[in-house]
Formats: C-alpha cells, sequence, structure tokens
C-alpha cells in the first residue's frame, strides 16, 4: 500500500551501520520509524517499535531483503515473517 512506496523510497539512503541504525524519529507511511540501518549481512531494517524487558530490549519492524543471521539492532532470538515482494517483518533481542 502507501505505507510500503514510503519505505521503499528510503531503502537507497540506509547507511550500513553495525548497531543502532541512523535515527529517524518521523512517520514513514502510516508507521512512526525510529531508526533504520543497512546490515553488512544483507537487507535494511526499519524499526517502527522496541520494549525494554528485564535487561533485553525486543525490537521490531519492517526489513526489506532480510539476511538470516541478525540485525542492527541485536541477534538474539531473531524472526523473520513475509510480507510479499521482498519485505519482511522481524522481531529481534539485544541479548547477545
Amino acid at each position: 500500500g502507501m505505507s510500503r512506496a514510503a519505505f521503499e523510497a528510503l531503502v537507497p539512503q540506509a547507511e550500513e551501520r553495525a548497531w543502532g541504525g541512523t535515527s529517524l524519529g518521523r512517520r514513514v507511511g502510516i508507521y512512526r520509524v525510529d531508526a533504520f540501518a543497512r546490515d553488512s549481512r544483507g537487507g535494511v531494517y526499519f524499526r517502527v517499535n522496541h520494549e525494554a524487558v528485564f535487561i533485553d530490549t525486543w525490537s521490531y519492524g519492517f526489513a526489506w531483503k532480510p539476511n538470516e543471521e541478525g540485525t542492527p539492532f541485536g541477534n538474539a532470538a531473531y524472526r523473520t515473517w513475509d510480507l510479499g515482494d521482498g519485505w519482511y517483518g522481524f522481531s529481534v533481542s539485544d541479548d547477545d
């Protein structure tokens, strides 16, 4: 939908970051994206939500062509689900 086009426009702007991504802090389509980054292992990740659970931070969002190893927001309990056309949802913990 309209949100996907807005995310696609940002994919080429994503900088490769080992950790935490580039702060964005604005709406992309209907979602508020706080950070985004290109992962050296593959994929561009957009974080739309995160929460602290005890000492770990869980991050959630969308990824364009994600890799299978991890994200700029952590690698533990990493999970993706296919949304179609190269886009995936993801969840991950920063507990390494």
